[in-house]
């Protein structure tokens, strides 16, 4: 257990200086990797879940977008990265 322990301190310290979107990136990641699902919602149907946080991220992109002009690109590539593993986790599952 301490090496799993010191693992994840190592992580969090090389993200503790980083934009929130990278650090909410490498939660979301780690989560992943070890197949962890949150359930952030309380529809049971798992595919209107899944559209309805689709739909609460799209909101909150264009919302960062609108409020933090100066941050854009940070929230581009943001965006982007979620669409990337998203469509990775496609590719992979289809086989």
């Amino acid at each position: 257990m301490n090496d799993i322990a010191l693992a994840i301190k190592k992580l969090a310290r090389q993200v503790e200086n980083q934009p929130s979107e990278v650090r909410i990136w490498t939660t979301m990641s780690l989560a992943s990797s070890v197949g962890v699902q949150a359930h952030l919602t309380t529809i049971t149907d798992p595919v209107e879940a899944i559209t309805e946080m689709g739909d609460l991220w799209v909101g909150q992109v264009a919302e960062l977008l609108e409020d933090c002009p100066s941050r854009r690109a940070e929230v581009l590539r943001a965006a982007h990265q979620v669409v990337v593993d998203l469509l990775a986790a496609v590719a992979e599952s289809a086989g």
